[in-house]
């Protein structure tokens, strides 16, 4: 349903800085309206007959600092402990590597001072290879890492979802390696996220 990523996001998770609507680094986490409402809410909680998502791929356009890292680090993380997907892999990649690390520390620290005992005891952050590592009831471990941007290296993944920061000064190359990495998954997700720029129009 819609209400278990806000549920996830909203009382696990505390704000890592200080944010533009007055809210305070160390506080647990209230999602503001577009993110909760125009985002969050109709990417997961529409759903086909058969109970998978309705939406596969989704394109997010952020004016600067209205938190695109923040909300890419949720979903990420979301997608990572809490989709129902087993042995799930779950990719951000941008064009530099520091780019999508952004996101990953993010995410990281979001883990780290969750309010869930219970989510930090079975998530093993590995810093030195960008990746969080969920130990799930079945299955494989799910995990959510960074990954270079050398489109080779992207080949023959079988990624459960993929989130593509800063799309506007992305590798088409890149972007089309990745865009099918999901095809032998149930419903496999790619979000684009951007702030807008003109780069590559």
């Amino acid at each position: 349903s819609a209400d278990r990523p806000v549920r996830l996001i909203e009382g696990c998770f505390r704000l890592t800085r200080d944010t533009l609507w007055g809210a305070k680094a160390g506080e647990p986490i209230k999602l503001p309206d577009f993110h909760e409402w125009h985002l969050i809410r109709p990417i997961f909680g529409w759903r086909r007959l058969d109970g998978t998502r309705r939406f596969r791929r989704v394109s997010i356009w952020i004016p600067k600092k209205q938190g695109k890292s923040f909300l890419a680090s949720e979903i990420g993380v979301y997608l990572t402990v809490a989709d129902g997907e087993a042995s799930a892999e779950v990719i951000v990649v941008a064009a530099a590597r520091h780019q999508a690390g952004q996101v990953h520390d993010v995410a990281r620290t979001l883990v780290r001072q969750s309010h869930s005992k219970k989510l930090r005891n079975r998530v093993e952050v590995i810093d030195s290879r960008k990746i969080l590592s969920y130990r799930a009831p079945v299955g494989l471990p799910c995990i959510f890492h960074a990954m270079a941007s050398d489109a080779e290296t992207s080949e023959g993944r079988d990624a459960s979802a993929v989130i593509f920061d800063e799309l506007h000064v992305g590798s088409r190359k890149l972007f089309e390696s990745l865009q099918y990495s999901g095809r032998a998954r149930r419903q496999p997700l790619f979000i684009s996220i951007s702030t807008a720029g003109e780069h590559d129009p």
